[in-house]
């Protein structure tokens, strides 16, 4: 038995009770049929999301990079008090820092990245603004 639309939202969106977010991953794991659907779920998702931020006026830099660990988001947004905010956003990453100097947080975002996922390589899949 394959999982139900709630089923891939539920994995999708990592929501959910865990003996239901249990029993959906380990079906998961044994089904390819189902495992690819979750993933094109996922990228959907994303792709939702990513347009949302990379479209507001105050982010001056943004990234989606698929890694090995999986998608990663990085941007670089002016905050309302003139600060600038370097985020970086994945499915077991969620962190950044603030600065006073924009370059500083642009820097941070590339360097920053490069440091946490030194083997990756970008494809045609990665997305950069």
């Amino acid at each position: 038995m394959h999982l139900n639309d709630d089923g891939f939202q539920l994995l999708a969106r990592d929501q959910g009770n865990s003996v239901r977010r249990d029993a959906a991953e380990a079906h998961v794991l044994t089904c390819r049929q189902c495992c690819d659907r979750v993933s094109e779920v996922r990228a959907s998702i994303l792709a939702m999301e990513r347009s949302e931020r990379a479209r507001r006026p105050e982010v001056i830099f943004w990234q989606l990079h698929l890694t090995a660990d999986g998608p990663v988001e990085i941007w670089v947004e002016q905050t309302t008090s003139g600060r600038w905010r370097c985020r970086y956003v994945g499915r077991h990453l969620d962190g950044g820092m603030e600065t006073h100097v924009r370059e500083t947080a642009l820097v941070e975002a590339l360097q920053g990245f490069a440091a946490m996922f030194p083997e990756h390589q970008c494809s045609e899949a990665c997305l950069v603004r």
